[in-house]
């Protein structure tokens, strides 16, 4: 009698257990690569390692932790809520760009779904909101319309890029000269102002003692 209470209580919990593992089965992607993770397959890998060089340059110049994701469906990793919560919770999984500055940056495609996300962190407040929701509707929502995934994606990219970071993804080293140069104007203009300004002031006080020491004639006398 125990024994078949024992068996009945145990079929009882494996049952249970199955019946609530679905729900609570969920998952996220693995972060395999810091740069580029294409789990829908919708680049060839030189458009990979192209997307991932830019990414690396970005991290190299500016520091910043951006990453690409592209998945078949939520679905597949057992969740059942919105683009924009698996984002923010993904996101904070991966720990893109650290808590610390929390500066980081995703770019989430959800094929299956046919939603995207470009997920920034908290640290950019809402001031890219506008920008990035233009660089989805104007740049890449357009290329995947068309089924061009892989050109809307590195467009995509590379608009980001140029919003977050202020260049191009090429650009990092003409960025430094231009800087180099307006510091060099700064800097020549200011040892002008401290060579010459003694000089100026000299010149000026000659001037006027100049000026001081000529005769005056008299309003009524034209000799």
């Amino acid at each position: 009698m125990e024994g078949r209470i024992a068996s009945t209580l145990l079929a009882t919990a494996l049952w249970l257990a199955v019946s609530i593992l679905p729900a609570t089965a969920q998952s996220f992607p693995v972060r395999a690569d810091p740069y580029v993770n294409d789990y829908a397959d919708l680049l060839a890998p030189d458009q990979e390692q192209e997307i991932a060089a830019k990414l690396a340059d970005l991290r190299k110049n500016r520091d910043i932790d951006m990453t690409v994701l592209t998945i078949e469906s939520r679905a597949t990793y057992g969740q059942d809520v919105t683009n924009e919560v698996f984002a923010t919770n993904l996101f904070n999984t991966w720990g893109i760009g650290g808590r610390a500055r929390n500066d980081g940056v995703l770019i989430l495609v959800s094929l299956g779904d046919r939603e995207m996300r470009i997920e920034v962190g908290s640290g950019y407040g809402n001031t890219k909101d506008a920008a990035l929701k233009k660089i989805i509707d104007r740049i890449i929502t357009d290329q995947f319309r068309m089924n061009t995934y892989d050109t809307g994606l590195i467009n995509g990219v590379d608009h980001t890029i140029r919003e977050i970071a202020g260049v191009w993804p090429d650009q990092y080293d003409a960025n430094v000269i231009t800087r180099w140069w307006t510091d060099l104007r700064v800097w020549a203009g200011g040892f002008a102002f401290v060579i010459f300004a003694p000089f100026g002031w000299i010149i000026y006080q000659a001037y006027h003692a100049a000026q001081r020491r000529r005769p005056r004639r008299c309003p009524n006398d034209s000799s």
